[in-house]
């Protein structure tokens, strides 16, 4: 499952999931994912409806990891590092898009002025934004199940 939705076993590494105390000692992380993979079954999911919830809760746990940098003089973002062991190849890859369309839609967004299609530099604060943005929804969207 980890290695399917692009996970590693240190849940430090999620600063989304991460910041609070991260181990209970009376509860059992693997019972507890048979308990929620049951239910799943019990409320008529398919495999492909399951995975698509592990992928997406994948997904918003790697979203916290993605950085940004400032090119130039010129105040806007880019990611330097988008590679298949990234978290941002590892968001693209569980959200089941590119990786350099994912960050170019963070960095550079297309916006519509008028009734022209335009390229807009982003700051660093607003592509992190924009990520979180896309975070918050993602786990929006598990609770609405």
């Amino acid at each position: 499952l980890a290695k399917k939705c692009c996970l590693s076993k240190n849940i430090k590494e999620y600063i989304y999931v991460s910041q609070g105390k991260t181990t209970v000692e009376s509860i059992d992380d693997n019972q507890e994912l048979e308990f929620t993979d049951d239910a799943f079954n019990i409320l008529g999911f398919s495999n492909e409806e399951k995975w698509d919830c592990y992928m997406l809760t994948a997904g918003v746990m790697s979203c916290g990891g993605v950085e940004f940098k400032t090119k130039g003089r010129d105040d806007q973002a880019e990611c330097e590092q988008i590679g298949p062991e990234t978290f941002p190849g590892k968001v693209a890859t569980v959200f089941g898009v590119q990786a350099a369309a994912l960050i170019k839609a963070f960095c550079k967004p297309r916006i519509k002025v008028g009734t022209e299609w335009v390229t807009k530099g982003q700051t660093c604060e607003q592509a992190f934004g924009a990520v979180g943005g896309i975070a918050s929804r993602g786990r929006q969207g598990t609770q609405g199940i």
